[in-house]
């Protein structure tokens, strides 16, 4: 586990996500399964996309829940993919770091898997996945943990400002097999 400053760690949390912890939907709280070694959560298709990615606006007949072996197929995939052959934006050597420690510590990393059908009606998983940080002050034990308490990475898409490579993402097209628009922390475009 990596050792953060509490203002990092607390900063990376939004603070609305932090007050919300109790009263998360069920019916948008992620299943939690472990797919080929890794920590998976499976968002149904009525949890919140991020504000900012195309596929927030797509209605709820264009998502879906993405299984546990679809999952299983896009973390084989992920076992081989090239990070750096993903997009085809310039490559800085930071891009170079980063896909060279991602890769390196893969497993380590929590997953979160949305579904939803692109514009060619086929089935992509966008991933979001998340280094071993807490990410509420239940999580790093500021807070008492209530009964039936669930971690704030099972509960909503969570973004970490500036993270390096403890933060990245990437869609999978179960159709084609193929990753698309990858990217670290908070850089869209490059990767």
């Amino acid at each position: 586990m990596y050792a953060f400053p509490l203002a990092v760690i607390i900063s990376s949390v939004p603070l609305a996500a932090i007050a919300q912890t109790a009263s998360t939907p069920k019916d948008t709280v992620a299943t939690r399964e472990q797919v080929n070694g890794a920590d998976c959560a499976l968002f149904p298709a009525v949890a919140q996309l991020p504000a900012w990615i195309p596929e927030k606006k797509l209605v709820l007949s264009r998502r879906f829940t993405p299984t546990t072996s679809q999952a299983a197929v896009a973390e084989q995939a992920l076992a081989v993919v090239q990070l750096l052959n993903v997009n085809s934006a310039p490559k800085t050597r930071r891009d170079s770091t980063y896909a060279q420690s991602i890769t390196q510590r893969l497993r380590q990393y929590h997953r979160q898997y949305f579904g939803f059908y692109n514009q060619r009606k086929q089935p992509c998983l966008f991933i979001n996945l998340l280094g071993d940080v807490a990410f509420s002050a239940e999580d790093i034990g500021l807070r008492p943990t209530p009964p039936g308490y669930v971690p704030q990475w099972l509960r909503a898409y969570l973004l970490i400002g500036d993270g390096g490579a403890d933060h990245w993402s990437i869609y999978y097209n179960l159709a084609t097999g193929k990753f698309y628009q990858y990217w670290h922390s908070l850089d869209l475009g490059g990767g």
